[in-house]
């Protein structure tokens, strides 16, 4: 049953790779390049657990970091990237972040304009 949902979360996030963002919709923004809409990362998320969480992850800034998922993604212009989304305690979204040199980068909620 696991294979089913693992499977379903993989198709479902190719299909978003082809769906470009709304104008007026939030995504998030890990660069020009590599958007995320919300639902997509909430895709990933349905992958996080509380054994996903490493030493070597982006600091919490103080707060709790319940569960985490790694993952890796080709975005449209081809670009691979290695990045993680996690749920943290006491915030009502998901965190998601993108390792770009050597290091954590937060990949910010923005707005898709007009």
């Amino acid at each position: 049953m696991k294979f089913l949902v693992t499977a379903s979360t993989a198709a479902l996030s190719c299909l978003f790779l082809l769906v470009s963002a709304a104008p007026g919709e939030y995504v998030y923004a890990c660069g020009d390049s590599d958007l995320f809409t919300i639902k997509e990362a909430q895709n990933y998320a349905v992958e996080a657990t509380p054994n996903g969480r490493y030493e070597s992850d982006p600091d919490s800034s103080g707060h709790d970091v319940l569960r985490a998922h790694h993952f890796c993604r080709v975005n449209k212009y081809e670009e691979s990237g290695y990045y993680v989304v996690r749920a943290v305690k006491d915030r009502l979204a998901l965190e998601l972040w993108k390792y770009v040199d050597g290091r954590w980068m937060p990949c910010p909620i923005l707005s898709v304009d007009s």
